[in-house]
């Protein structure tokens, strides 16, 4: 009898489909149908779809060495409803497990107006052509989720709430409390004339965090890779047998009624207008795996744990209507105690790569680790996900530069790494950014699903991939209604010949074009997710532009080599060091957001640098060298991490002071060293820093727009750790001043 060995997932959904990914421990059939549905006796059609319309979705499991998996298309789905769902294997139900201590899992369909969006045709890759339980039995997680009070308490507007008082608004230090203290924000709305009078040196109160030092915060797609008694999961095959079985429960309201985040609806709500569809979008990156219950955690609380557990006490209350994973969703190269002294069990680790994983067998591992936390794996098969790699989901420093490339080629270990890294990420994260449509359409996973083993089609894709980064692409497209989602590569694209040095190659950049201009005017809210910052604290910008400088011969070979060095050393690779594609990226956002049908916001998403801001931008006055005016759209870069990591001290100095007055007449030295010039725009920082294990909230509808930052924080007096508000902001371009609220606790 075939076992759930991970999973599932719920990944794509749209406002009549979905897929949802398992993995198996031997060949199977893979089901998803609605919770309840084998005692209906729903019929279903010799295609294997349902008769009637009914929620359901089958897929036999392919295998990857030695691996099975299945990414099960559910068709059926209503617009704007709500389905508890189970799984079975050749009929066997294995999801939910009994004994469950979560509620069911669902799938949230978009409204009707939210459907799939016909998108530029995709680029695809050129093809030719039983699993091991690793858990160790670990104990299950027993404790009962908390109550955990309901989000939305506290409205987005610049009045206090009742009971507020004045104080400084915290920077969201992630510091767990002292025993039997009170760790609540002190009470603070900021009010409308903070923000008008904020410079970004002098920010406004309540935003900066810096001064203020302790706080409690879905279409088209295009893209180019390429026995019923015995529903329990059982011990060996997860860390955790409590979950509650998943489900699809139809509740026509979803997206319909007024939300907590107090953006106001379109139209006279006493004139029976319906009030336009709300999405909540949740992001960030860097997750370090929950260590097994009965360790110490030493980074504190997981943010997508006390996510799970806050959705869990009120499954009917707010959620995200998706989950934005930003890079680094596994560390390969950074691994666990545990897994450690598994690999050690398996090879010998004083010879390369040591501790970190060498091979695909070992990246299973790194996943089975991550998303078999009880928590994490509830909240992934109930809340719709999509993902882009970052480095560490292959080695810190992917693709820095040229130089960095040819030393790993060199490396005996680093074939064999590479390509299990990319035929990893293809199974476990790209496969689920993909409509059902695409699927249909993609070779790669035809050639794979039709071979008795898809190992060799799959590694010859990833060799081709290494190879030639223009034969795939892993960024894609999401339109939701009318938000558009763009989650752009920002790793594997790079051009790295110091002379021509790009963040994409220019095939991709085109793509990314199109994607972004194609319908203007259709979308009200531009989000462009990649996992490194466009927008960074401005002594750090110019570093990093005074870095690709010296690295490209501007003061000589002696400060190329200097510069090389720093570069790894201090992870000097965002946007900032692709001048030229930092310029075009800023360019393209000043044309998407200019003219008729410009959308009130575009927002690019970010993680990596192990803290959260968010920055707001402007564009100079009208000169000789600017002749057309700047976007009317308002522009930010929201930035957010970790999700579970650790935050060094340095990392807290230091982008403290590229924030700071200081900080930004040494980042001016850097600039006339390197002879960089000044960015064609400017921008100030409207929130944070902020330090902690936290996420990121995006809540749109209409043209509305506003943003929360939640962070993870440990029980007081022993309690479970839980979810709490840091900052609350509207970004809606028809207000002149952002305003923040903070959760008392």
């Amino acid at each position: 009898m075939a076992h759930l060995r991970l999973g599932p997932l719920l990944r794509y959904v749209d406002n009549t489909s979905a897929t949802v990914w398992v993995e198996t421990d031997r060949p199977c059939t893979a089901r998803v149908r609605r919770a309840g549905s084998a005692r209906t006796g729903t019929a279903a059609t010799d295609s294997g779809r349902p008769a009637g319309g009914e929620p359901r979705g089958e897929s036999r499991t392919f295998q990857i060495s030695g691996h099975h998996y299945a990414l099960i298309p559910v068709t059926g789905l209503r617009p704007g409803t709500e389905t508890a769902y189970e799984v079975t294997l050749d009929d066997t139900p294995v999801w939910p497990p009994q004994d469950t201590r979560f509620p069911p899992s669902v799938i949230r369909t978009l409204p009707a107006a939210g459907g799939e969006i016909p998108g530029p045709e995709e680029r695809t890759p050129r093809t030719d052509g039983d699993a091991p339980d690793i858990t160790g039995g670990e104990a299950p997680r027993t404790e009962a989720p908390p109550g955990v009070r309901a989000e939305g308490e506290v409205p987005l507007t610049g009045e206090p709430s009742p009971g507020t008082g004045g104080g400084p608004v915290p920077n969201g230090e992630n510091q767990p409390p002292e025993p039997g203290t009170d760790n609540r924000a002190p009470d603070r709305v900021p009010q409308e004339s903070d923000s008008e009078s904020a410079t970004p040196e002098h920010p406004a109160p309540g935003m900066s965090g810096e001064a203020e030092d302790r706080g409690p915060v879905s279409g088209a797609d295009v893209h180019r890779p390429g026995s019923p008694e015995d529903a329990k999961i059982p011990a060996s095959g997860t860390r955790d047998s409590g979950m509650p079985a998943s489900a699809i429960h139809t509740s026509e309201t979803h997206a319909t009624g007024m939300p907590a985040s107090g953006i106001p609806a379109e139209g006279d709500p006493s004139g029976g207008t319906p009030a336009e569809p709300e999405l909540r979008i949740a992001f960030g990156s860097c997750r370090w795996a929950a260590p097994p219950p009965d360790e110490k955690d030493p980074v504190g609380p997981d943010a997508l744990d006390t996510l799970a557990t806050r959705i869990a006490a009120a499954p009917g209350g707010e959620r995200p209507d998706v989950l934005l994973l930003l890079g680094d969703q596994v560390y390969a190269d950074e691994t666990s105690k545990t897994v450690r002294a598994w690999l050690a069990a398996r090879r010998d680790l004083s010879e390369a790569p040591g501790g970190q994983v060498a091979d695909y067998e070992e990246y299973t591992h790194l996943y089975d680790e991550s998303w078999r936390d009880p928590e994490v794996r509830w909240l992934l098969s109930t809340v719709p996900s999509y993902m882009i790699f970052d480095d560490h989901d292959v080695i810190d420093d992917w693709n820095t530069s040229a130089s960095w490339r040819d030393e790993m080629r060199a490396e005996p270990w680093w074939r064999e790494r590479i390509l299990s890294a990319l035929m990893s990420y293809w199974v476990y994260q790209h496969l689920g950014n993909l409509s059902p449509t695409e699927l249909e359409k993609d070779p790669l996973y035809a050639t794979v699903r039709s071979a008795a083993d898809g190992t060799d089609a799959l590694r010859d894709f990833a060799v081709r991939a290494d190879a030639d980064p223009l034969s795939t692409r892993w960024s894609y497209r999401r339109d939701f209604g009318r938000v558009r989602l763009l989650m752009v590569d920002s790793r594997a694209a790079r051009v790295l010949d110091e002379q021509n040095r790009s963040m994409l190659d220019p095939e991709e950049t085109n793509w990314v074009r199109e994607q972004v201009l194609a319908d203007h005017g259709s979308y009200d809210h531009l989000l462009i997710g990649t996992s490194l910052p466009w927008l960074l604290p401005h002594l750090i910008h110019d570093a990093e532009a005074w870095n690709a400088a010296m690295c490209r011969g501007e003061r000589g070979a002696r400060w190329a080599r200097i510069g090389e060095d720093l570069r790894r050393r201090s992870d000097l690779e965002h946007w900032a060091a692709f001048p030229s594609s930092f310029e075009e990226m800023t360019d393209l956002i000043a044309e998407a957001g200019s003219g008729p049908g410009a959308p009130a916001t575009v927002s690019v998403l970010s993680g990596d640098v192990h803290h959260a801001y968010a920055a707001e931008t402007s564009w100079p006055e009208l000169s000789a060298d600017r002749p057309t005016p700047g976007p009317a759209t308002r522009v930010f870069q929201l930035t957010c991490s970790p999700v579970h990591n650790s935050i060094p001290a340095g990392i807290r100095l230091g982008f403290r002071f590229g924030w700071s007055r200081a900080g930004r007449a040494l980042g001016r030295r850097f600039a006339r060293h390197g002879r960089t010039g000044q960015p064609a725009i400017k921008w100030r920082k409207t929130g944070g820093p902020w330090f902690g294990n936290q996420l990121m909230t995006l809540t749109l509808r209409g043209r509305h727009a506003a943003l929360r930052l939640d962070q993870a924080r440990a029980g007081r007096k022993g309690g479970p750790a839980r979810l709490e508000q840091v900052m609350e902001t509207r970004l809606s371009p028809d207000t002149s001043a952002t305003t923040s609220t903070v959760s008392n606790g």
